[in-house]
């Protein structure tokens, strides 16, 4: 997975700029299995943050707005992770709180 490779290359060059800012990963899937594997590859690669990626998705016409391309696949994946890495997982906001226009149906 690309994912990982570049994870890999960044954490190798990542030592001398340690003190500059914190790396984050990003776990990436197309399936709940898909994001569980990357998720732990990140965590053992030594990955302190990690971001959840590819669950939103542009709107067509707009230049930044962006909307959860299949909200059922969003509160699947979350709550594979939470389950998974509770300990771990830590979500900056509710997303409950997000603004209901860029959720989708």
């Amino acid at each position: 997975m690309a994912t990982l490779e570049s994870a890999c290359q960044a954490m190798v060059a990542y030592p001398p700029y340690r003190e500059r800012f914190s790396l984050v990963g990003v776990a990436q899937g197309e399936t709940v299995e898909d994001y569980l594997g990357c998720y732990q590859a990140l965590k053992a690669m030594g990955f302190r943050f990690i971001a959840i990626g590819g669950l939103l998705r542009k709107v067509q016409g707009t230049a930044r707005y962006t909307r959860v391309s299949r909200e059922s696949s969003l509160w699947e994946v979350i709550g594979a992770l939470r389950v998974t890495y509770p300990s771990y997982l830590a979500l900056q906001a509710s997303l409950a709180d997000m603004n209901p226009l860029f959720l989708s149906q």
